[in-house]
């Protein structure tokens, strides 16, 4: 949690010139993240409410912009 705390706080500012370079790779870090997440929903068998893939990566998208 504090890792992405951090990135997050780096991609606040994203559009200032200095700032673009960490922004852009805090961005990439979160997709990395995001998508270790999406799979180890998938794979644990705790999640039986969602049928497809697609389904959890609308559900996630969702919860990160909300």
């Amino acid at each position: 949690m504090k890792e992405i705390k951090g990135h997050r706080i780096s991609l606040r500012f994203f559009r200032h010139p200095r700032k673009i370079k960490k922004a852009r790779s805090a961005m990439k870090r979160l997709k990395t993240i995001a998508k270790t997440l999406i799979r180890d929903l998938i794979m644990s068998r705790n999640v039986r409410n969602f049928q497809t893939p697609h389904v959890i990566r609308l559900h996630f998208a969702a919860t990160l912009h909300a």
